[in-house]
């Protein structure tokens, strides 16, 4: 482990992947927020009572969490830059 710390092309991965995890972290909120600032306008306008204005909170918290879960193998499978390709596409 030591021997692939010092090697170049490891650490240049790392970045990569902090620089992309953390972008597609900002994006993900960005819309999460938008979302739940567009919802009095969206409850308004579709008619939604309580319940379904919280479901419609929850889907993108749930969906994103949850989704995770059966990428998983082909994180291990297929590494982690080609997992982590898949994860932002699907």
């Amino acid at each position: 482990m030591l021997v692939s710390l010092m090697n170049p092309t490891f650490s240049r991965s790392n970045t990569l992947q902090l620089i992309l995890g953390t972008g597609a972290f900002a994006l993900c909120f960005a819309v999460f927020g938008s979302v739940s600032a567009m919802m009095p306008v969206l409850k308004k306008q579709f008619h939604l009572v309580p319940l379904q204005t919280s479901i419609a909170m929850a889907i993108p918290v749930l969906l994103g969490s949850l989704g995770r879960i059966p990428l998983g193998p082909p994180h291990r499978s297929l590494g982690r830059p080609a997992g982590f390709h898949l994860e932002l596409h699907t």
